[in-house]
């Protein structure tokens, strides 16, 4: 077996990153790929070289768009990716050189509609190995897995998805965290997921990036990500709904103290994330989030100044 696999790499501003993570994909062991570069309005020269690259390997289609947002490009890309699977990368990250190789096989060995691997943030990543070991994971048993979003996480690079599961599944444009607004709608579609601990993506987190550690009211997506998976879960699977609300609430124990460490204020996202902490703190105390998360949780839903105390306390990082 040897499938079109297309690859969606969304870019945008990224002209001091972009050769590694292009490279990375033509270098692939796994030959037989569609690469879509999605150029989302770039400023600088990212759209030029999304332009030489297709010049240079006829295996890349290149997308020049007005700019509509990370959800919005990737959208673009599925709306003309030809390969059975797909699978997405950032434009500032990296795969390892046998990263398709290895999920397209350990997805057709075990039958699997998605596969998964871990990541680093620390290059280069590791390589496939023959006798790595896969495990194998039901819907229900894998939705669990990514509504903790801890061993396996809801970002959409890292997985290799069959595409067919993307049919009238589109990402959220305009809304930040779009992945975990959807990353389980196409978990809830696959019967099997294969998964393997083996961190063959490289993810650079970058200052001001989505995931960094700056604060702005509109990180507050998250939360209405985090409400759709527990609609989802209610519907669907109400024994998962406490796996979400303690990610939930684990999330506004985390933007409330950045929020604090980074100087923002703002009285209604300053109440969302307490009015969130104190509705999900008691399942969160029984949840398996290490101590320091639940007592940072605990201060802030019993007093906010004396969070700030925790937290300066813990030099700021109170709930790393």
């Amino acid at each position: 077996m040897n499938d079109l696999i297309s690859v969606i790499i969304p870019v945008y501003d990224v002209e001091r990153y972009i050769d590694e993570c292009i490279l990375s994909v033509l270098g692939q062991s796994y030959g037989n790929l569609e690469i879509i570069l999605v150029d989302d309005g770039s400023r600088d020269a990212s759209a030029a070289k999304c332009d030489e690259y297709a010049k240079r390997d006829s295996r890349i289609k290149v997308i020049h768009k007005e700019n509509g947002g990370l959800s919005s490009a990737r959208n673009a890309g599925l709306e003309i990716a030809s390969g059975k699977y797909v699978t997405f990368a950032d434009s500032d990250d990296a795969m390892s050189r046998t990263m398709t190789e290895g999920l397209y096989k350990i997805l057709c060995d075990n039958k699997a509609d998605v596969s998964v691997c871990s990541f680093t943030t620390e290059p280069p990543a590791e390589e496939m190995q023959a006798d790595a070991p896969v495990g194998i994971l039901d819907r229900k048993s894998a939705l669990k897995e990514l509504f903790r979003n801890r061993s396996m996480k809801n970002f959409a690079w890292g997985k290799l998805y069959r595409r067919d599961l993307f049919e009238e599944i589109r990402y959220p444009r305009g809304m930040l965290y779009e992945d975990v607004a959807t990353t389980y709608k196409i978990f809830a579609r696959a019967d099997r997921i294969a998964h393997t601990g083996l961190k063959m993506y490289f993810y650079r987190q970058r200052a001001g990036s989505i995931t960094g550690n700056s604060f702005s009211e509109k990180k507050l997506d998250i939360f209405r990500a985090l409400q759709m998976q527990m609609s989802f879960a209610e519907e669907n699977y109400p024994e998962l709904i406490r796996y979400v609300a303690a990610t939930r609430t684990y999330n506004a124990i985390a933007f409330y103290n950045r929020m604090h460490r980074c100087g923002f204020e703002n009285e209604i996202a300053g109440k969302l994330l307490i009015n969130t902490l104190k509705e999900g703190i008691g399942g969160f105390l029984l949840s398996d989030y290490p101590l320091r998360h639940k007592f940072y949780g605990l201060c802030a839903a019993l007093s906010p100044r004396l969070a700030a105390a925790v937290s300066a306390a813990f030099g700021g990082r109170a709930e790393k």
